[in-house]
């Protein structure tokens, strides 16, 4: 029955009487801020009460006649051996219903069917050896580094153990243990924190979960025991027939018992790639219809949109670049249209972005519209914002969280005046006072730090506005057609005349000093330089340096003659806007800083990028960071300090095209939670079904999704019924979204 003010306020008023105060206070917390939530996240939340409730009412006798058969939507709590308590730690990893426990898949296997050799091992593959340990060894600081030898009758094997004190007493010298890792060199075979077992274990394959706190191997194991044989019989999914057949699909029920029983390994990971394709024909499939849908609304026509445009180049101290002009003239084709654009633009580190969008900017606000741009972080918006003053001749306010209260107020005046304007700034955009009259065109710039929601709230100031999002992290053209399947895409491939390519080079801890030496000579030739470190302060769960710790020995060694300043998150935004005023001034000649500088720094003089730790980032990471130097005439330089050596990071002393690196980050990492990651706060399908080795699925998927769309926009027909269901289901409130994404 329906209740007025909702079901939340129904809970509110009834969960005294359900549980005892403690947990009675817990869901009175969760539920008054119900509103607020997402559509997922309130669907969480209710099957968290779901399961509790589920938990108090159910007998022993009723739990054990339970067990006898489960079916899809029961709680996992019906599962023998799944307490409360797991239930919960359950819940955190998103596994409520039986269903979600079968679509929960494992992060890799280890193939105990196979055991090899010391000499056989071959550098790269993953491998399972049986062998006696030899000798340890224990790094001195709080056991973080445990270095074994091992061997067999063929030979010996280094393994080394990072994080793990436990292992000092689990390995005893003279004992045989079963290892599995990914084979390394280091002068010899090496395996770093391999999954070790005591004795021998061998003749079957063992599936390995993702674990985290209160989750163990031996909960999953409890979980998944015998569930197929209580399980209803599973259907053959959602897609319809002719896919099925045409790319040869195992059913859904087939599929599901190879990747949590496989027979062997290349068969559960074929099943794999059943499930990851038809997520992915689902996700293309939503995509296309919504870019049909929103490119059939009208919106702001700017008519004389490629006049604009084309003035506002011709203004420019310099000439822009083939690349730049052809993309205005796509931005300014969407801007003339009639209908609402929805466009990325991406392009390397560098290449001329700010100046495509600022030409789109000026084209709206020539006809007395007002614009939006929104940035991540104050550094970045400061930096558009000093851009934008130079080459616009409108109206350009900056707001972010610490802007004073009287020039809110002068801002919010501008505003409602109608003044034709570009408002630049951070989050404090969202905030629910900045009210946009005529908003007429938003730029989201490094859109993937912003959630959908973020995104979707700031469209909402205007009716329908134009939509340019923007990233300096190139996109491999298989993750692109997947993530964006509902814009349209510009690229600025081509960089400003001029640049010369950054020089990189990687250096171990023997001989980093080259790195610090060349920089000093280059701050001695008028240069400056940017040391980058990934932590702010030192830390007891990470082996790393810290940006403080560095700020405080480098000034008192290699650079005790010259002026070094510290910058990280944690400062206020004046600050960080006085530091980084200063390093552009010359007044500093070394920053020291974290991956805060990673974006929106513009500083010509720097010549030298130091990265400590750079095994710890990612290569798109890394070549982000290098595109902090190598912005004028002068020859730069880039030196990746590793704790250790990385046979990846070679990548980027070969290369300085970013979509190069990307592709290779790519294989590297795989494309991690395509959703959470590149789409913040919109994990479209399981991070781990879509890997390295199945990029392929990606324009399968997106070619199958065009074929149904192209037969039966609107899925009409009986075969295609299932899909429409689980498309609304799954991506109704995300993919409703993402024309602001």
């Amino acid at each position: 029955q329906s209740k007025e003010g909702g079901f939340d306020k129904f809970i509110l008023e009834n969960i005294d009487e359900l549980f005892d105060q403690s947990k009675a206070d817990r869901y009175k917390t969760a539920f008054s801020k119900y509103s607020s939530l997402t559509p997922p996240d309130r669907e969480k939340l209710v099957k968290h009460l779901h399961t509790a409730l589920f938990l108090k009412k159910s007998s022993s006798t009723t739990k054990q006649i339970i067990h006898n058969r489960l079916n899809l939507d029961d709680s996992v709590i019906c599962i023998h051996g799944i307490g409360e308590k797991t239930a919960e730690n359950l819940e955190r990893v998103g596994i409520f219903t039986i269903n979600d426990a079968l679509r929960y898949i494992p992060s890799r296997y280890i193939d105990l069917t196979e055991i090899k050799k010391i000499e056989n091992l071959e550098f790269g593959e993953i491998a399972t050896v049986i062998v006696i340990a030899r000798d340890m060894k224990v790094s001195s600081r709080s056991r973080r580094t445990i270095t074994a030898i091992f061997s067999d009758s063929t030979g010996t094997i280094r393994v080394t153990f990072f994080n793990k004190p436990w292992m000092v007493e689990k390995i005893k010298i003279g004992n045989t243990y079963t290892i599995s890792g990914n084979i390394g060199n280091f002068g010899g075979p090496q395996i770093t924190n391999p999954i070790l077992r005591d004795g021998v274990h061998q003749g079957r394959i063992e599936t390995i979960y993702p674990t985290t706190k209160g989750l163990s191997q031996r909960t999953f194991t409890k979980l998944f025991s015998g569930i197929f044989e209580k399980t209803p019989k599973l259907e053959n999914g959602v897609l319809p027939k002719w896919i099925r057949d045409e790319n040869k699909l195992f059913s859904i029920e087939k599929a599901l018992k190879e990747i949590h029983e496989p027979t062997s390994v290349p068969s559960a990971y074929i099943a794999r790639n059943r499930l990851a394709l038809e997520e992915l024909i689902l996700l293309e499939t939503a995509l296309l219809k919504k870019r049909a849908m929103f490119k059939s609304k009208p919106g702001i026509k700017i008519k004389k949109a490629e006049n604009n445009s084309k003035e506002f180049l011709s203004s420019l101290p310099f000439s822009p670049t083939d690349a730049q002009i052809r993309c205005v003239k796509e931005i300014t084709d969407d801007l003339t249209s009639g209908n609402p654009m929805n466009r990325l633009l991406h392009g390397d580190v560098g290449s001329g972005k700010t100046v495509v969008g600022l030409a789109g900017i000026h084209s709206v606000i020539s006809e007395n519209f007002q614009s939006v741009w929104l940035a991540p972080t104050e550094v970045l918006a400061t930096q558009t914002f000093k851009t934008a003053k130079q080459f616009l001749s409108c109206e350009v306010r900056y707001l972010s969280g610490s802007t004073k209260k009287s020039e809110r107020q002068e801002i919010n005046e501008l505003l409602q005046s109608k003044t034709p304007c570009l408002l630049i700034g951070t989050h404090a955009i969202l905030e629910d006072w900045v009210e946009i009259p005529k908003l007429a065109m938003i730029i989201v710039d490094e859109q993937h730090r912003f959630g959908v929601m973020q995104r979707a709230r700031l469209a909402k100031k205007g009716k329908l506005p134009h939509v340019l999002v923007m990233s300096a992290t190139p996109i491999p053209r298989t993750l692109a057609m997947t993530l964006y399947g509902d814009l349209d895409v510009s690229v600025v491939d081509e960089m400003p005349v001029g640049r010369i390519p950054v020089k990189t080079r990687v250096y171990s801890e023997v001989t980093k000093s080259v790195a610090y030496k060349k920089a000093v000579s280059e701050i001695k030739n008028g240069r400056q330089v940017f040391v980058v470190c990934p932590l702010v302060e030192e830390s007891e769960k990470i082996s790393a340096v810290s940006a403080t710790e560095m700020f405080e020995k480098l000034q008192n060694t290699y650079f005790k003659e010259f002026t070094c300043s510290l910058l990280h998150g944690r400062m206020k935004g004046s600050e960080k806007n006085r530091i980084m005023d200063e390093f552009k001034s010359g007044v500093v000649n070394v920053l020291i800083s974290t991956t805060v500088i990673e974006v929106g720094v513009d500083a010509p003089n720097a010549t030298v990028m130091i990265i400590e730790n750079a095994e710890l980032f990612g290569l798109a990471q890394l070549h982000q960071l290098r595109g902090r130097v190598g912005r004028s005439s002068f020859q730069s330089y880039c030196f990746l300090l590793p704790s250790k050596l990385s046979k990846s990071l070679s990548i980027l002393e070969s290369t300085n095209d970013g979509l190069k690196v990307a592709e290779e980050d790519l294989k590297i990492r795989g494309p991690g939670d395509i959703g959470g990651t590149l789409q913040s706060g919109v994990p479209f399908f399981h991070s781990r079904l879509v890997t390295p080795t199945n990029l392929s699925l990606l324009p399968k998927a997106r070619e199958i999704a065009e074929r149904i769309v192209d037969n039966d926009p609107n899925l009409q027909d009986k075969e295609n019924l299932k899909m429409k269901e689980e498309i609304k289901k799954r991506f109704e409130k995300r993919v409703g979204m993402v024309w602001v994404s």
